[in-house]
């Protein structure tokens, strides 16, 4: 049996939780509540991954390419000096009356239109990792099926280049069918919220690694900070 390559995510406690990271041109889900933290851990893995010498594909819906730069540069995250390996692709400022440019979305109806702004940045025969934050702005403005069917071919597409997904879903806002029809095309789950005031992650699922099913605490500084000691005493 061929050893499973993985992809680190920059998370040091969730790494090792993971055997490594998660496989490597996998699809995986990173669901919570608003403010649980799953946009903190996405920006981490992008960044992670730019300093490893990979690309990052950065699909935003909820906020402009300007400010995520700001907002990371602020936690840690300076992403500048790594322009020529990160792409925005913008899918939230058609929404604020934007004029379209480069990578810039006209609509976040137009699937199509996204699926080739992401494989025209893949960049051929490197590995990367692909950010869509967020898949539920795909699912409120677009009919279901065709939002699946996106995702399918956008994962497959990834995979072919050498690039693992992270795709963020908001809780709360889509019924349990949707977001188990998500789980069956993608390869794992990643779940976050917050509990009592503290927040906790628990790894749901995730094809080909072994791992524990617990809720593990963790904390946001610079950036997350998984609490692994007590299972690996």
């Amino acid at each position: 049996m061929n050893e499973v390559k993985r992809k680190s995510t920059g998370v040091p406690g969730l790494d090792k939780l993971l055997q490594g990271g998660v496989p490597e041109n996998s699809a995986v889900l990173v669901i919570g509540f608003p403010g649980t933290g799953k946009t903190t851990l996405v920006r981490q893995v992008a960044y992670h991954t730019l300093t490893k010498g990979e690309n990052v594909v950065f699909v935003t819906t909820t906020e402009s390419p300007e400010s995520i730069k700001a907002q990371m540069k602020a936690r840690g995250f300076d992403i500048s000096r790594y322009s020529e390996r990160l792409t925005f692709i913008d899918a939230y400022s058609w929404r604020i009356g934007a004029k379209q440019g480069e990578n810039v979305l006209s609509s976040v109806t137009r699937l199509d239109e996204l699926l080739i702004l992401i494989q025209e940045a893949f960049k051929k025969g490197e590995r990367g990792v692909l950010v869509i934050d967020s898949l539920s702005d795909l699912l409120l403005h677009n009919e279901e099926r065709s939002v699946y069917k996106f995702v399918q071919l956008v994962t497959a597409k990834a995979a072919e280049n050498n690039y693992t997904s992270f795709f963020v879903l908001e809780e709360g806002i889509h019924s349990p069918q949707v977001i188990t029809t998500l789980e069956y095309l993608t390869n794992g789950t990643i779940e976050m919220k917050l509990e009592e005031e503290k927040r906790m992650l628990r790894i749901k699922r995730m094809t080909d690694t072994v791992h524990p099913l617990a809720w593990i605490p963790f904390t946001l500084s610079k950036g997350v900070d998984v609490e692994v000691g007590a299972f690996f005493q």
